[in-house]
């Protein structure tokens, strides 16, 4: 699986969806994050994570800050 995300430095197109979703506490994030990998992220779709998610994952983010 590549980290890079294309559709990052595309333009954003005049008709877009913005989702935001939150992590409720005790939840494991692991399967819908599997599920959005699965969809195929490419120019049509990014995906951001916040610190929270990251820090619920175990991960770390060079630089990432809330």
């Amino acid at each position: 699986m590549s980290a890079v995300q294309p559709g990052v430095l595309l333009d954003v197109p005049e008709g877009c969806r913005y989702l935001t979703f939150g992590l409720v506490p005790g939840a494991n994030p692991t399967e819908p994050l599997k599920a959005l990998r699965d969809r195929g992220i490419g120019e049509e779709m990014v995906v951001g994570l916040g610190p929270s998610l990251v820090f619920a994952l175990g991960a770390e983010v060079d630089g990432l800050r809330p």
